[in-house]
């Protein structure tokens, strides 16, 4: 009898991918487009989520400042490039490498640039934060 690895599961690299990679930037890309249930606590979360609650509203109020500098349809424009590229990409349950993700979880240059901006803004720690609660609320089909 041979041992065969299980592929059912996502490698390590994939997982790194989307919860430093793509989680991020769609967490980012909610709050520009006031998806706010995209950080709904799942059931049974209790202990996060008046904490998830002051945190968004945080970030957002950040996102709406930077927003307010900048013309609101040509930063929803860039977001919906990203979410335009990635439209073909598995659910995040199913991705098993991180080849699954087009592009590697990134956008285009010029998402990457607003990206960086807005993470700037955020800072590490914030964006960190709405990362893992943006993937902790991510449905896993």
């Amino acid at each position: 009898m041979s041992c065969q690895p299980r592929t059912s599961f996502a490698s390590e690299e994939a997982i790194h991918t989307l919860t430093t990679v793509a989680h991020p930037r769609r967490a980012v890309n909610a709050l520009v487009r006031q998806d706010y249930e995209r950080f709904d606590a799942p059931a049974g979360d209790a202990l996060s989520c008046h904490a998830r609650i002051l945190a968004v509203s945080d970030a957002a109020q950040i996102v709406d400042g930077y927003i307010a500098q900048r013309r609101r349809e040509g930063v929803l424009a860039v977001v919906k490039t990203y979410e335009d590229l990635h439209a073909n990409d598995p659910a995040d349950g199913r991705v098993k490498e991180p080849g699954d993700l087009e592009n590697g979880g990134r956008g285009s240059p010029m998402y990457e640039w607003f990206f960086a901006e807005v993470a700037a803004l955020l800072g590490s720690d914030r964006l960190a934060l709405l990362s893992a609660f943006y993937s902790n609320c991510t449905r896993q089909d």
